[in-house]
């Protein structure tokens, strides 16, 4: 009897397996074929320009660019677009903790100490992590509990220490990342994404702020902007594209079955969930590569 309980144990679990990974083999061929149409889609479209385009720049990148709008001044001194940003975070999130931040004699760095960005300022006592998640890498081991003790042994105390993540689309950082600090950070914390809060506040805080005689820095950021929107698939000539590539999607995963628009959301979550099970293990075996190479 045990014999026999323990056989049909194995031979359900073998089942559930196989189903699992049929389910992952088909989301991965899916993925293939979605992007070939993408790239036929891509080549059809008219003709369009961007230098950043043409770069291809991963995460450092955006964070170059986004030292250089942090750290322009305008002829009074002022940070005009830093404390536009914190302008944007208390009208736009949960949080009004970043309107007491003080900005006095800021030092603005990018990758320092392995973070994206980091802005201290010793004078007022006000520091502020920023870890850059527009390409979607892995949250490393405790990547933001380390970066919080490391901005204390610069002289900062936790109190007036805050954390800005910036993810391309809106998700959390991995709980591991806070180790003991996600619960304290929660009014010293902000989530912005490029696709919906960077881009944003670029297009209706930073663009027409920019004097008109410096034309560098206008058309640096018309050029950042209209990458964002190219990359997040929100340029008007991607309108056609966009609503083909909707339609291999509806039809790979029968959307048209479902009555509400509740369920359709329902299928296409578990469908991005199972694809993120994947992803997450790739950039995990990428982590353990890189860190060798460290």
């Amino acid at each position: 009897m045990e014999v026999t309980r323990i056989s049909n144990a194995l031979a359900a679990y073998l089942s559930i397996h196989e189903t699992i990974m049929e389910e992952y083999q088909n989301l991965i061929v899916f993925a293939l074929s979605f992007l070939v149409q993408k790239e036929r889609e891509r080549l059809s479209l008219p003709y369009h320009i961007n230098i950043i385009d043409e770069l291809h720049i991963n995460e450092n990148g955006h964070s170059r660019i986004l030292l250089k709008l942090l750290q322009y001044q305008n002829e009074q001194g002022e940070y005009t677009f830093l404390h536009s940003l914190f302008s944007y975070i208390n009208v736009h999130t949960h949080s009004s903790n970043f309107s007491r931040i003080e900005i006095k004699r800021p030092l603005l760095t990018q990758e320092e100490a392995r973070i994206d960005l980091w802005l201290r300022d010793w004078e007022s006592g006000y520091a502020i992590i920023f870890e850059n998640k527009a390409c979607d890498a892995v949250d490393q081991e405790e990547q933001l509990s380390r970066y919080i003790n490391k901005t204390i042994t610069e002289g900062f105390s936790k109190e007036k220490i805050f954390v800005v993540y910036l993810p391309s689309y809106a998700h959390e950082p991995d709980e591991q990342s806070w180790g003991d600090y996600k619960k304290e950070f929660e009014e010293r914390y902000v989530n912005l994404s490029f696709r919906d809060d960077i881009l944003a506040w670029l297009k209706d805080d930073v663009l027409p702020n920019i004097p008109s005689s410096n034309i560098y820095l206008y058309t640096a950021v018309v050029q950042y902007i209209d990458y964002l929107e190219g990359y997040f698939l929100l340029r008007k000539i991607n309108n056609r594209m966009n609503m083909n590539l909707d339609n291999l999607i509806s039809s790979q995963f029968e959307l048209d079955k479902f009555s509400t628009d509740k369920e359709r959301i329902k299928v296409l979550q578990e469908k991005i969930d199972d694809m993120q099970e994947v992803v997450n293990s790739m950039q995990t075996l990428q982590g353990r590569l890189c860190q060798s190479i460290f």
